[in-house]
């Protein structure tokens, strides 16, 4: 399999979380080296450090889009993820939708702020007219 697309990979990985429930880092990398990339497994047992730092950005990424989860050092698929036949490099609807509702909520809170500015802007604009007058009455 070390000819493998990035989305079978991504099965495969899935796969192989699915049927052990809990599983450490090193054995997702040790899967991913070794069953995955054709690494010689006790190159890979003996020089583990070499390969300890391999798909960091792979887990922030399946975390990010929901599929797996960590708990004190182990990865397991959310309940989502786990039903899911989406690879773990697209993002599962809730937490796209998740993503979509603090958008809005966002932009909200920015229409909201311009709004309490053009507010204060038209007040000030009444003061300084109620201020032209009071002037003119004076002169």
């Amino acid at each position: 399999m070390a000819t493998a697309t990035k989305q079978t990979k991504s099965n495969a990985i899935k796969e192989f979380i699915r049927e052990r429930g809990e599983v450490s880092r090193k054995e997702i990398i040790r899967f991913l080296m070794v069953d995955i990339r054709g690494v010689d497994g006790d190159y890979f047992d003996n020089n583990y450090s070499e390969f300890s730092g391999q798909s960091a950005t792979n887990f922030t990424q399946w975390r990010y889009n929901g599929h797996v989860q960590s708990n004190k050092g182990k990865y397991s698929l959310t309940p989502e993820g786990a039903i899911s036949k989406l690879g773990m490099y697209q993002t599962l609807p809730s937490v796209e939708l998740v993503r979509v509702k603090n958008r809005l909520a966002n932009q909200k809170g920015r229409i909201d702020n311009v709004n309490q500015w053009e507010n204060r802007a038209l007040r000030a604009e009444a003061e300084l007219a109620t201020l032209r007058r009071k002037l003119i009455e004076l002169i």
